[in-house]
């Protein structure tokens, strides 16, 4: 999600190097977005967007 109030949210796969992330731990990831390209955009363009799984999860920043 782009913003914590977003009505809605790009399907997306979030690929880590390791097998379990800790809370509040940080990790360096790559998403592979479902709908391609084009729902990908508007993330790179983003300083922050937000992760979800039925709620929030988690925050990231694009680097």
């Amino acid at each position: 999600m782009l913003s914590r109030s977003a009505d809605n949210a790009n399907d997306a796969r979030l690929l880590v190097k390791k097998d379990w992330i800790e809370l509040g731990e940080e990790a360096v990831a790559s998403f592979f977005f479902v709908y391609g390209d084009a729902a990908a955009r508007p993330f790179r363009k983003a300083e922050k967007f937000f992760l979800w799984d039925g709620k929030i999860i988690g925050e990231a920043i694009v680097i």
